[in-house]
């Protein structure tokens, strides 16, 4: 990461990383709830900028398709 932005202090760059497993984590947990077919996208959409305002489309679009993905892919979609 710091490589990719130099201008960024090693605090901040590991505030982001610490802000993104945070996320990573509430993706898990939908897609563990079974993702899509026990939550409308809005409903995600909803939850996720709740919880962190500055997601925009581009990341709630990505943070859905995995919910989805990893419910698929663990099973979590055929409880």
């Amino acid at each position: 990461m710091a490589e990719c932005f130099p201008e960024v202090s090693e605090a901040d760059r590991l505030a982001f990383l610490s802000e993104f497993e945070i996320v990573r984590a509430e993706i898990w947990k939908v897609a563990e709830e079974g993702a899509e077919k026990r939550h409308t996208k809005e409903a995600f959409e909803k939850r996720m900028t709740d919880r962190f305002p500055w997601m925009k489309r581009e990341a709630l679009d990505k943070a859905w398709f995995l919910a989805n993905y990893y419910a698929w892919h663990e099973g979590y979609d055929k409880r």
